[in-house]
């Protein structure tokens, strides 16, 4: 596996730039995985059914903003963790801050080390070789394999019908 990516080039802004134009990597998505495909990818790895993982994952953002709005920090064991971060506008003296000067909230996340050395492993690939390679097959790049058939009973709720 690999982190696609696609090249940006935009005009450089900087005064005194020695050059009129700059290239950079930005990181392209191929597609995104639904909290239902989580699950049962979990499920799969683990011996837990699908509704009992799909209840914990959509209760775990409730659980973390309460954490959040009270001032703590979460542990996400391997993951990582999440906090709460501020952008303010300063000034000269502490007596001087108001609320107002706190701009912007947002929720850091920090991976773990462990998250991090993972993805130092993982090597890059432009995304024109990807698309390069989707013509040349037939295929569209980035397009998951169609699963087989779930295999579990079907049971009076669908997941089409908005049951777990």
């Amino acid at each position: 596996m690999a982190i696609h990516y696609r090249v940006i080039e935009k005009k450089n802004t900087l005064p005194n730039a020695k050059r009129t134009t700059c290239a950079y990597a930005a990181p392209k998505q191929v597609g995104k995985v639904s909290i239902k495909e989580l699950a049962e990818d979990i499920a799969d790895r683990t011996t837990l059914h699908r509704a009992d993982v799909r209840a914990v994952l959509d209760v775990l953002s409730i659980s973390t903003m309460n954490f959040l709005e009270k001032g703590l920090g979460v542990e996400l064991g391997e993951m990582g963790n999440l906090s709460i971060r501020l952008k303010s506008k300063s000034t000269e003296k502490k007596e001087d801050f108001l609320p107002k000067n706190v701009l912007k909230t947002k929720i850091q996340y920090t991976p773990s080390v462990e998250m991090r050395s993972k993805l130092a492993r993982i090597g890059v690939r432009d995304m024109n070789d990807l698309l390069s390679e989707g013509s040349t097959t037939g295929s569209t790049p980035g397009t998951p394999e169609p699963k087989e058939p779930s295999k579990e009973p079907t049971s009076g709720s669908s997941s089409e019908t908005g049951g777990i």
